[in-house]
């Protein structure tokens, strides 16, 4: 009696749109009579029911979840293909082929196997907008990762229980969103795990400073510029002449002395520090303005290689 009315309050508080009928000891007949009469349900659980035939849900249009946990259905081709539905549990099924996956479900979002007999992950990279998947204890294995490497929106990953290494799991660094990830409490797996958010953290960080490397480029130019009409107005004004007999060089300290009011009007261009300045000037100036470094020939009164 208790337990009837547990049933009949939790009934009481669904909201109108959703339904629940897990456990409820519901045979594939009386499941087409409960659906028979509404088609707008959002939300549909036939969980732990004895059924192996739901080809009544193809008329639920606007089915958003969906869950058969437990239920007897072994082929994916038995669920009728649904458009709208973002989030489908098929835990603890016979489930053991993902092939055509996309095709149903285009839009999924959640999707758990947990405890099936999957071992192959083909068919997976047809959820490009899956953001969380459960393949906790089945039977995949570490070389299917690389399969996973391609859902590239995912941000939660359980594989709990599946035998994994550091490899397998630094296969996934390309999923630049994972945010939470469950493997098995082992050492290696542990500290691979750590190694894998720092490299994502790191590619984050890359993704998150867009157009740094034009930024450097333009300012790199536009100090170009700015230095080129500096040295020829320097040029223009500064006569050359020997250091001395020995060095046969131009001035140390008049090359200095440029060379601080070059930094100085680099610095005022480069506002937002995108510019490594020595590297800059050693690229730009000392390698490319070799007439500073030419020797000076006192006969012609002219700068000579």
């Amino acid at each position: 009696m208790l337990k009837t009315e547990d049933k009949r309050m939790k009934v009481i508080k669904q909201p109108s749109n959703e339904l629940d009928l897990s456990n409820c000891n519901l045979i594939n007949d009386s499941l087409q009579a409960k659906l028979a009469d509404k088609t707008d349900w959002v939300l549909i659980d036939l969980s732990d029911n004895p059924i192996s035939d739901v080809s009544v849900l193809a008329a639920q249009k606007s089915l958003r979840v969906l869950r058969l946990v437990g239920i007897a259905i072994s082929d994916l081709s038995k669920i009728p293909a649904l458009e709208s539905l973002e989030e489908l549990h098929l835990s603890d099924t016979p489930i053991s082929d993902l092939t055509g996956i996309g095709n149903q479900f285009n839009n999924l979002k959640i999707l758990y196997l947990t405890g099936t007999p999957l071992a192959k992950l083909a068919g997976i990279q047809e959820l490009p907008a899956l953001e969380e998947l459960s393949l906790s204890d089945t039977n995949v294995t570490k070389k299917e990762m690389f399969a996973l490497a391609q859902l590239t929106n995912l941000k939660k990953l359980y594989l709990e229980g599946l035998e994994l290494d550091a490899t397998s799991l630094l296969a996934l660094k390309s999923l630049s969103k994972l945010e939470y990830l469950e493997v098995n409490y082992e050492p290696e797996l542990q500290y691979a795990k750590d190694e894998l958010f720092k490299l994502i953290k790191k590619e984050q960080s890359l993704v998150n400073t867009p157009n740094k490397p034009t930024a450097h480029k333009e300012m790199s130019d536009k100090a170009s510029v700015n230095f080129y009409h500096f040295h020829q107005s320097v040029e223009s004004n500064t006569p050359k002449r020997p250091v001395d007999a020995t060095s046969g060089y131009h001035a140390t300290g008049n090359k200095q002395k440029k060379l601080r009011q070059i930094k100085e009007l680099i610095l005022s261009l480069d506002k937002d520090g995108v510019i490594d300045l020595d590297n800059w000037i050693n690229s730009n100036i000392l390698k490319n303005n070799e007439p500073e470094l030419k020797q000076w020939d006192a006969t012609t009164n002219k700068t000579v290689p």
